[in-house]
């Protein structure tokens, strides 16, 4: 049951998230010296994890300490000064019995190739 829960909440996350692509869109349209992918959510033609996704977020998760991050979903990118990236993922922590939870994690990956955990977003299912 928490499982659909959370992949609704997931659903409805994404719905938001076109829905501000969209109006940041067609207020960016006005000029024509702008474009409306820089700065803005790109939803991507695939929720699948690549291999890049993967080692994204393996190079952002390596210094943590207590739970293990595996890549579910891939629902955003955004160009900005090197790129962030939106990945729904499944977060164990690393403790005997301990039970997965979804997590949106926002990772920013810079020019360089550096890669780091900016801001992370917890799924809750209503009990």
């Amino acid at each position: 049951m928490k499982k659909v829960l959370s992949m609704i909440l997931v659903c409805a996350l994404i719905v938001s998230l076109t829905a501000c692509t969209k109006n940041k869109t067609q207020n960016t349209a006005d000029s024509e010296t702008e474009t409306a992918t820089v700065g803005g959510w790109t939803k991507p033609d695939s929720m699948e994890v690549t291999d890049e996704i993967k080692d994204l977020v393996a190079k952002a998760t390596e210094k943590l300490l207590g739970a293990t991050y595996t890549p579910v979903a891939f629902l955003g990118s955004q160009l900005v000064s090197g790129t962030n990236y939106s990945i729904l993922c499944e977060v164990t922590a690393v403790a005997p019995g301990a039970e997965p939870s979804y997590v949106i994690v926002y990772v920013y990956a810079d020019l360089s190739g550096d890669a780091e955990i900016t801001e992370t977003f917890d799924l809750v299912a209503a009990e």
